[in-house]
């Protein structure tokens, strides 16, 4: 659940793939964004 009104994204493989070809200076800190996103919703829901 949002604490805000927020937009989904949603974004294929191959254009994802796509990207990190078009954009290299994206692909780390929009992985490093995504991880720290999983691990802070993993810790939430362990507690």
């Amino acid at each position: 659940m949002a604490n805000q009104d927020s937009a989904l994204l949603k974004i294929s493989g191959s254009a994802f793939g796509k990207l990190m070809l078009e954009a290299p200076e994206l692909d780390a800190p929009f992985l490093i964004a995504i991880g720290k996103t999983l691990a802070a919703r993993i810790r939430a829901a362990s507690h």
